[in-house]
Formats: structure tokens, sequence, C-alpha cells
């Protein structure tokens, strides 16, 4: 597993989590499959740039929070 997958599916997952939301909800905010998310979350998927951005979207952050956020979890 590569480690930036791993740890874009970390803060994707955390941030799906705080904001309340199941892999369903997040799936249709950004019109794609549950199970694309599922996979995404667990590493056994590799994510597109275009799908990141739909997700980065639908979890209305900016995609410099995001990306401080994986930045941030290197460091842990």
């Amino acid at each position: 597993m590569h480690e930036l997958n791993k740890h874009i599916a970390s803060v994707i997952k955390q941030l799906r989590q705080k904001q309340g939301l199941s892999q369903e909800i997040l799936a249709g905010r950004c019109g794609l499959d549950r199970t694309y998310i599922s996979g995404i979350e667990r590493c056994s998927r590799n994510i597109t740039i275009a799908s990141l951005e739909k997700l980065i979207s639908a979890l209305n952050v900016s995609t410099t929070d995001f990306l401080r956020e994986v930045i941030d979890s290197y460091e842990l």
C-alpha cells in the first residue's frame, strides 16, 4: 500500500466521521458509489484526482485545508 494513499484515506474517513456522515450520505453528496468510498477508506481502491476533488467538495473543506490534514497525518 502506498503511504500517501493511506494518509488520504485516513483523512477522508476522519472528516466524514467528524461530520457525522455515513459512507452512503457522502457518496450521494459527491456522486460516487458507496462501495467506492468504502474501498478508498480501506485503501483497496486507488482514488483519482477527479474523485478526490468531489470528495473534498462534498466534505465542505478547502483543498488547502484537506492537504494540510494529510501532511499533518504524516507527523503523527
